[in-house]
Formats: C-alpha cells, sequence, structure tokens
C-alpha cells in the first residue's frame, strides 16, 4: 500500500537538515573518546546517543528518496569549495556505529537495522558528487559501519542481519576513484587555468604574471 511518504526528494537537501539537527560534535566527547568495546554502555551514553534521533529520522527519510543525490556543488570554485558536509557525514557514520550497538542491547533491532542502513547510503550518496575526497570520505564511512557491523554481529538474529545486508546491496553504487578524474579534471585543471589567465590578463607584464602565478601555485599546494 502506498505510505503516503514522499520518496521524490532531493537526498542531499535531508542530509542538509540532518546536519543542522545532529549535536554539536564538541558537547560529545564522551561518546567519541571512549573506547566502547568490552565495556558497558553508561547513562551518559545513553542520553547522548539519544540526541541523535533527530539526525537519524532524517537520514532514514533520505535512504527513501527515489530522486538522484545532487549536493548543488559549484566546482568551478575549484580548490577553494567548502564541504562542510564531509566531516559531519563521517561523524553520522560514527554515530550509528554506536547506536547499531545501542539499539541491540535495549531490544530495538529494527531500529538497529534502519540506522545502520541509512547510515550506509549516506555514505554511498556522499561520492555523488564525483569529487575525490568525497570518494575517499565514502570509503571511510563503509569501514566505520561495517567495523560496527562484525563487533555486533553476535547480538544480531539471523533476520535482523539478512535485513541489514540485503539493505546494503540495494544500497545506491559506491563511487570510484577512475569516476572522480572527469570532476578532479573540472574542478582543478579548468580552474588553474582560468585564474593563470586571469593574473595574465590583470598584470603590467610578464614578471608580474608569473610573481602571482607563483604566489597561486603556492596557495594551493601549501
Amino acid at each position: 500500500a502506498d505510505s503516503g511518504l514522499r520518496t521524490n526528494i532531493n537526498p542531499a537537501l535531508l542530509y542538509a537538515q540532518a546536519i543542522q539537527v545532529m549535536p554539536d560534535r564538541s558537547t560529545q566527547d564522551h561518546l567519541f573518546t571512549n573506547e566502547w568495546r568490552g565495556r558497558e554502555l553508561d547513562e551518559q551514553f545513553g542520553r547522548q546517543i539519544a540526541s541523535y534521533d533527530n539526525a537519524f529520522r532524517l537520514l532514514r527519510k533520505a535512504a527513501r528518496q527515489q530522486a538522484p543525490c545532487d549536493w548543488g556543488y559549484d566546482l568551478t570554485e575549484g580548490p577553494e569549495l567548502q564541504i562542510p558536509s564531509l566531516a559531519r557525514a563521517k561523524t553520522l557514520a560514527q554515530a550509528a556505529r554506536l547506536r547499531l550497538r545501542w539499539h541491540l542491547e535495549n531490544g530495538r533491532p529494527d531500529d538497529a537495522r534502519d540506522d545502520f542502513i541509512a547510515a550506509f547510503v549516506l555514505g554511498r550518496q556522499v561520492s555523488k558528487d564525483g569529487i575525490l575526497i568525497s570518494a575517499l570520505v565514502q570509503y571511510a564511512i563503509e569501514n566505520i559501519l561495517e567495523s560496527g557491523l562484525a563487533e555486533n554481529w553476535f547480538r544480531l538474529k539471523s533476520e535482523t542481519l539478512e535485513q541489514i545486508l540485503s539493505g546494503i546491496a540495494t544500497a545506491p553504487v559506491r563511487g570510484t576513484i577512475v569516476q572522480c578524474v572527469s570532476t578532479e579534471r573540472l574542478a582543478f585543471k579548468g580552474w588553474l587555468a582560468r585564474r593563470i589567465a586571469e593574473i595574465q590578463a590583470a598584470s603590467q607584464n610578464e614578471a608580474e604574471a608569473l610573481n602571482e602565478t607563483r604566489k597561486l601555485l603556492k596557495s594551493v599546494l601549501t
């Protein structure tokens, strides 16, 4: 039956909303600086991990969307382009790893499944911009989540495990490094050529143009 819920929203818009409502990482040291493997989850853990509920509600909604994920980045900005969503996406993956155990220990296997799959889909969607660093963050997110799955393997009933594996299998296709080549060419080589042309047009002589070009290259490479 039709649930009536929209599935035509750009997932990137929902991810942006999730980032807005997720807690500030600087207030979550208890979660992310302690080693929880082999250690009992305490009350402070429960309070802090629950503060991600609203963000994960939006991640689950994003995972249900059928529209393409368009991050809306202006690649003509080249190396000056800011991509703040990457660090937040990685933090959400780290939270998902912890929420997996938290849900399972509290008798919520469906929530464990849904949060894991939603975070996994986020990882795949991160790479849809075709940018090299985004593809690398995608791989990092997958490693974080799969490590969490291995750690909690013995807590998972076969039915829940099968549903998680099905979610992995049907997630968006993984972005590859090869696919990033054309984007990087546009975002870096094309940008650099335009900037050098602008410098040449604005310079009084060749010496000035060379000096300004050296400054540009130094700013990019350092």
